[in-house]
């Protein structure tokens, strides 16, 4: 169970970096097809990002003389993880559903009040749940996994950043929004 919420954090917390990286990119007054293309591209990359932290979990699980043990460790280290995690999540993603209200004071509030200040505190839960699961789990296999954890997802949207900012890039989008 707990693999799976981190997978659905990990997905959600994708889907945010994506509709983070593309609000304010496009001068067209109806972005929902944009903002939808940018969340779906998230939320694949956040599924990305989770085979990714898996590969060495798994890796560490079919070298160890007792992964019994060593999956229960790292079941613990998860656990505090995606506590920290899920009252972020749950809070950003009720942000978004209000955001999609279709009256623009609404949607402002929204974005003002909760998604542009989540936006900043991002970084910080995610060093705040790898310090969580550290607490839980102070061993090495549980500082890879926590750590690789925390490295990956707080690259995301720095990579998102990368790759829309590119002068192509930026081209391609107008060209597909038929500007």
């Amino acid at each position: 169970m707990i693999p799976a919420a981190l997978i659905i954090l990990a997905t959600l917390d994708g889907l945010f970096a994506g509709f983070r990286d593309a609000a304010g990119r496009n001068p067209l007054l109806s972005k929902r097809r944009y903002y939808t293309r940018a969340m779906i591209k998230g939320a694949l990359a956040g599924l990305g990002a989770s085979a990714l932290i898996a590969a060495p979990v798994l890796t560490m699980l079919m070298l160890s003389d007792q992964p019994q043990t060593l999956y229960q460790e790292l079941l613990q280290a998860g656990q505090a993880m995606a506590t920290v995690y899920g009252a972020y999540g749950s809070l950003a993603l009720g942000a978004l559903c209000v955001y999609a209200i279709p009256r623009a004071e609404i949607s402002s509030l929204a974005t003002v009040l909760i998604l542009g200040p989540f936006t900043f505190l991002r970084v910080p839960v995610i060093a705040l749940g790898a310090a969580a699961g550290l607490w839980a789990c102070p061993s090495l296999p549980g500082a890879l996994f926590v750590t690789t954890a925390a490295v990956v997802m707080a690259s995301l949207g720095p990579l998102f950043n990368r790759i829309n900012l590119s002068p192509r890039n930026l081209d391609a989008q107008l060209k597909a929004e038929g500007l």
